[in-house]
């Protein structure tokens, strides 16, 4: 049985979303540790943008290996 589109990007919204508290208070505890000074606001931007991509790539892949 496939899996439908809207709940491949269901999937992968759930798991990006999970990813992305995770990044986003790691970069906040992390940076600091090794040196990198970025503001709030740029954590932040930093976390959507790979948040961004993170989430084309999930469903692309997903949707990949469905049709397979």
């Amino acid at each position: 049985m496939s899996q439908s589109r809207t709940m491949s990007a269901l999937e992968v919204l759930a798991n990006t979303s999970i990813a992305f508290v995770i990044s986003l208070a790691g970069s906040f505890v992390f940076n600091p540790l090794v040196g990198i000074k970025a503001t709030p606001m740029q954590n932040v931007g930093v976390t959507v943008l790979f948040t961004i991509l993170s989430l084309i790539r999930g469903y692309a892949i997903r949707r990949f290996f469905a049709k397979m």
